[in-house]
């Protein structure tokens, strides 16, 4: 049997203000939040000169939350970090190194500490393996701080999104509608 109802439906903003709290704390923000984030980190590792750059994160609120790559810097781009942290005249002529940055075996967690830097010698013969500790340390210290901004970057985004200014503005533009209690009826996106 059918039969015909009315039913009184609001805005976010027409909702009662225990209402608008619930649904604040309740919301979650949409999938692929980060892409814009992880786009710019993908472009600024390019830009970088990091080859084979793979990217991971988790957050936030975990002990083991945080981000980390994996990949491989150019002789140009180690040269260059090197220069900048351990020796202002960089290389000598039989010191030249690639860096690759490779993931423990720990694939649970995926912050900073879970990627460790390896020295990749030009020549073996030539090269002095009595300073590996240290400039591996210089690479490892060079990471952590980028995977330190990185990460800051995606929270601080994160945080915006799930602000409550920002959960308000984000069903008025949707479209959201809502039953007084409210339970979501319909979203319609506006044109």
């Amino acid at each position: 049997m059918s039969y015909v109802t009315s039913v009184t439906l609001y805005k976010f903003s027409e909702l009662p203000a225990t209402i608008q709290n619930n649904l604040i704390e309740c919301f979650e923000a949409y999938d692929f939040w980060d892409e814009p984030i992880i786009e710019g980190i993908f472009e600024e590792a390019k830009n970088l000169g990091i080859e084979d750059f793979e990217f991971q994160y988790s957050g936030f609120g975990s002990q083991g939350d945080g981000c980390s790559f994996t990949g491989t810097l150019s002789v140009s781009v180690s040269e260059r970090v090197y220069k900048e942290k351990l020796n202002r005249d960089g290389f000598s002529n039989s010191d030249s190194f690639e860096v690759t940055f490779s993931r423990k075996d720990y694939p649970q967690y995926v912050h900073e500490k879970m990627v460790y830097a390896q020295i990749m010698p030009q020549d073996e013969d030539t090269y002095d393996y009595e300073s590996i500790d240290i400039i591996e340390n210089v690479y490892n210290e060079w990471k952590d701080d980028l995977c330190y901004e990185w990460y800051q970057r995606l929270g601080t985004h994160y945080s915006e999104l799930i602000e409550s200014e920002s959960i308000k503005s984000h069903y008025e533009e949707m479209g959201a509608v809502f039953l007084k209690d409210g339970r979501i009826l319909n979203v319609s996106y506006n044109e």
